[in-house]
């Protein structure tokens, strides 16, 4: 990506000299790829704010310190998913089970993942679908067929 940005235009076409496609071809990939990637790249802005809200007001009705902090770490994490947030609130639940607060955090840990952790899963796929102008198990289904 460095080199993309970098050289620019330039790289482009010289990747683009070895594809056997006419110019038209060539420049509707290059343009289906920047949309792709223009809502890929909002789609992980917004998840990943709304994750960082969640699992924001999750710490601060826990007690936990500094939750603005947290948040803006969550929401910085948020863009590996499954494992991304879970590395600030994870470590927020063991916190509170040292400081004998078990109740608390059980309950935010159930909260974190359930709210929080899972809001991905159901937001990411569909964030940029009517970009890519295809069915999400189409998509998914690509990769595990192998």
């Amino acid at each position: 990506m460095f080199f993309f940005v970098r050289a620019g235009r330039d790289r482009l076409n010289q990747i683009l000299y070895y594809v056997p496609l006419d110019r038209a071809e060539q420049e509707r990939i290059m343009d289906k790829f920047i949309s792709v990637t223009k809502a890929t790249l909002k789609g992980a802005l917004i998840i990943g704010a709304l994750q960082e809200l969640l699992d924001r007001i999750g710490l601060a009705v826990a007690g936990i310190p500094g939750p603005t902090f947290w948040g803006t770490i969550m929401g910085a994490l948020s863009i590996f998913p499954g494992i991304g947030i879970s590395l600030v609130w994870g470590p927020a639940c063991l916190y509170l089970l040292f400081e004998g607060q078990w109740v608390t955090a059980i309950v935010l840990g159930l909260y974190c993942g359930a709210f929080g952790g899972t809001i991905d899963n159901f937001l990411r796929p569909g964030s940029s679908e009517r970009k890519r102008r295809c069915r999400i198990w189409s998509f998914s289904s690509g990769p595990s067929a192998g």
